[in-house]
């Protein structure tokens, strides 16, 4: 009798269990799945674009490609823009990527292998976890800007528990002049724009819950 009780209650709590969600609720971002994160989502944030794919992928390691090697990745992606005060001019987009991989990789990639990601490290954030950092420089699609329509976007990447969920944020400052030399001058560039792209995340997306 004792058993059947036991077995009533536990499905019960199991029915009760909310399904893992990620997605905005009253105005915080919220993803109760690994890894789990919450922040206030700012005012002159717009959630822009959304999409979750899955599939099989094959996985490259070394430059080559690993054949029919490969894996099932679930991706969840977020895309917020972000205004410029009293106007609806972007300054900033931000991406938040979640992966799931349903089998092991051959590797995680300890950084990025794309050369033309710049001063690549390892930060450790507020949430006091280390990431793995890159820059980036490229042209906006669009002639918004005109002659400004440049980025430059910090990348934040780190693997969660076994590595078979990971986190990847990125963080683009729009409407940079096209006219600078990025290639000679990229550490001074990087330096101009460093503090403004790590407060989105450390002070926004990473900041712990009080």
């Amino acid at each position: 009798m004792k058993a059947l009780v036991s077995l009533v209650l536990v499905s019960l709590l199991v029915g009760c269990v909310a399904p893992p969600v990620r997605n905005i609720q009253d105005g915080y971002f919220f993803s109760s799945r690994s890894p789990s994160l919450k922040f206030k989502v700012p005012s002159n944030w717009k959630l822009n674009k959304t999409d979750s794919q899955s599939g099989y992928e094959d996985y490259t390691k070394g430059g080559e490609s690993g054949g029919h090697l490969g894996t099932n990745i679930t991706r969840e992606y977020f895309q917020f823009i972000e205004n410029t005060t009293n106007s609806n001019q972007a300054n900033k987009v931000i991406e938040i990527v979640f992966s799931r991989l349903e089998g092991q990789y051959g590797y995680f990639p300890a950084n990025f292998t794309n050369t033309n990601y710049l001063a690549q490290k390892k930060e450790v954030l507020v949430d006091g976890n280390r990431y793995n950092t890159a820059y980036g420089f490229g042209r906006t699609n669009t002639n918004t800007y005109g002659p400004k329509n440049c980025y430059i976007k910090k990348m934040f990447r780190r693997a969660v528990g076994n590595k078979k969920n990971s986190i990847h944020i990125a963080v683009y400052k729009v409407g940079i002049s096209c006219q600078l030399d990025v290639k000679n001058n990229y550490n001074k560039i990087i330096s101009q724009y460093e503090s403004e792209l790590n407060a989105v995340v450390n002070n926004i997306i990473l900041k712990p819950s009080v």
